[in-house]
């Protein structure tokens, strides 16, 4: 019974492992959109929506494997020597694992800053729209304003 729940275990350390390496992958796209002049926000949403998805997934393998372990954990400790070998490949595959997160980690702060930076860049643009527009705004304003002023020393 408990080698079926060590099988279940390593199996959902396998996938959370695959897992990682698809949100990588997505980090690694979100990373090169960024760095794009042309910034698609639409883009990125998708990407966020599909990062979303997996977090959801990843999140269930953990909620899997905490049930599990906490089923044979004491049966664990008491006999380590029997399931050694199952221990240190699962082991093997959770250093793997939170390697994989940090890495993760590391590169969503990139990309923190990199979004940060697109918004600046954004309102820049925008502040130079309003500002083009206000001037153009007051040049229409006052050429219409002399013109009436001028039509009106004539009479």
């Amino acid at each position: 019974m408990i080698q079926n729940y060590l099988h279940i275990m390593e199996e959902s350390l396998q996938k959370k492992d695959a897992l990682l390496d698809k949100i990588t992958d997505v980090c690694e796209r979100q990373e090169v959109l960024l760095k794009e002049d042309s910034f698609s926000l639409e883009e990125f949403d998708k990407l966020m929506e599909a990062k979303g998805k997996l977090a959801e997934e990843l999140n269930r393998l953990d909620d899997g494997f905490e049930s599990l372990y906490a089923k044979v954990r004491e049966q664990l400790q008491g006999d380590r020597q029997q399931y050694r070998n199952e221990i240190r490949h699962m082991q093997a595959l959770i250093r793997s694992i939170t390697d994989k997160s940090n890495h993760i980690q590391t590169m969503e702060e990139r990309n923190r800053q990199g979004m940060e930076m697109q918004l600046r860049k954004e309102r820049t643009r925008l502040q130079k729209n309003r500002q083009t527009s206000a001037a153009a705004y007051n040049y229409y304003k006052n050429m219409s304003g002399e013109r009436i002023s001028v039509m009106d020393t004539k009479n």
